[in-house]
C-alpha cells in the first residue's frame, strides 16, 4: 500500500493494473474550467477527471461556508464508485503543482475511510519530464461499489477546536507568507490570519534545489525535523484545499495525521465575530 507519496515510475509500471485507479485534479483557483480543459488535451492514460469545484466540494451556502466546503460523504462515495474506486484499490491521485489539488483527494478518501491512496510526487511536470505516455482518450472505469464503512470524523476540527489550536500554538496556516500577514489577498474579501495561528506554508514542503520545473517533496529527514514542533496541529488555508497538501507533508515525514480545518480562512470570516490579525505576528 502506498499511503503518501509514489514515483511516477511506480505507477508507469501498474497502469495496467485493474486495481489501480488514476485521478487527474488539475485546477485553478482563478480558471476553474482550467483543469477540464487540460484534463481533455492530454492526460496520464486511464485517469479519470475529478473537478475540485463540484466533486471534491460540497455547496457554497453565502455568509455561512467557506469556497470548498466538504463535499456529502455519500454523494461524493456515489461519485467515487463511478471513478471505479472500490474497496482494495490502489488511488493515485495527481495535479500539475505538487499535489496542491491531488492532497484535496488524498485528504478526502483517507476521511471516507479508505487510506490506499498515494499523491504522485511531481505530479504531471514529473510526469512528461520522465517521458512517460500521455493520451487526451477518456477511459471510462467499470463502477465499484464504494462503501463508507466508517467516516473518520476525528480527521475533521470545527471552530472550538481553532480556538483551543490556536490557543497553544499549534494552528498552521498553509497560505502564503504574504496572505498570511494581510498584503497579498487575491481571492478572499478580508485580509489576514485567524489570530494566534502561526505561518506554514506548503510550499515550504518543496525543495527548491532538485528542480526548476517539477516540485518535489524534501527529503523525508528534513521535512520531519522542520514539522516535529508542532504537536497535534490543526491545518487551514484560504478553502480547506493546500491544508491537505500540509497534512500530507505531516504524512509523508512519518507523523500521524493532523487535522484540518475544512471550512478554513473563506469560512472563518464569514462571522465578524471570529476576529482577524494582520501582520506576521500570529
Amino acid at each position: 500500500m502506498y499511503p503518501a507519496l509514489i514515483s511516477v515510475q511506480t505507477l508507469f509500471e501498474h497502469l495496467d493494473d485493474p486495481y489501480w485507479v488514476v485521478l487527474d485534479v488539475r485546477h485553478n483557483l482563478l480558471k476553474p474550467e482550467e483543469g477540464q480543459r487540460l484534463f481533455e488535451q492530454g492526460h496520464i492514460p486511464g485517469a479519470q477527471f475529478a473537478d475540485l469545484d463540484h466533486d471534491l466540494s460540497g455547496p457554497i451556502i453565502k455568509g455561512k461556508t467557506g469556497r470548498h466546503p466538504l463535499p456529502n460523504p455519500f454523494v461524493l462515495a456515489e461519485k467515487i464508485s463511478t471513478w471505479g474506486i472500490g474497496e482494495g484499490i490502489q488511488v493515485v491521485v495527481y495535479d500539475a503543482f505538487g499535489g496542491a489539488f491531488a492532497a484535496r483527494a488524498w485528504w478526502l478518501l483517507h476521511w471516507l475511510g479508505h487510506p490506499k491512496v498515494a499523491v504522485l510526487e511531481g505530479g504531471w511536470p514529473a510526469w512528461l519530464e520522465a517521458g512517460l505516455p500521455t493520451t487526451p482518450i477518456v477511459q471510462a472505469k467499470n463502477r465499484r461499489p464504494f462503501v463508507v464503512r466508517r467516516l473518520c470524523t476525528e480527521m475533521v476540527a470545527g471552530i472550538v477546536d481553532v480556538w483551543a489550536a490556536a490557543d497553544e500554538g499549534r494552528l498552521l496556516d498553509a497560505r502564503t507568507f504574504d496572505r498570511y500577514c494581510g498584503e497579498n489577498e487575491i481571492i478572499d474579501p478580508v485580509a489576514g490570519h485567524i489570530p494566534g495561528a502561526i505561518s506554514y506554508p506548503f510550499i515550504n514542503s518543496f525543495d527548491s534545489n532538485k528542480s526548476d520545473s517539477v516540485k518535489y517533496f524534501k527529503a523525508t529527514p528534513t521535512l520531519k525535523k522542520e514539522l516535529q514542533h508542532y504537536n497535534h496541529p490543526v491545518c487551514y488555508c484560504g478553502s480547506g484545499v493546500t491544508a491537505a497538501h500540509l497534512a500530507l507533508s505531516f504524512v509523508y515525514a512519518g507523523f500521524p495525521m493532523p487535522q484540518i480545518y475544512p471550512g478554513s480562512w473563506s469560512e472563518w470570516i464569514t462571522d465578524p465575530d471570529r476576529g482577524v490579525q494582520t501582520g506576521p505576528q500570529p
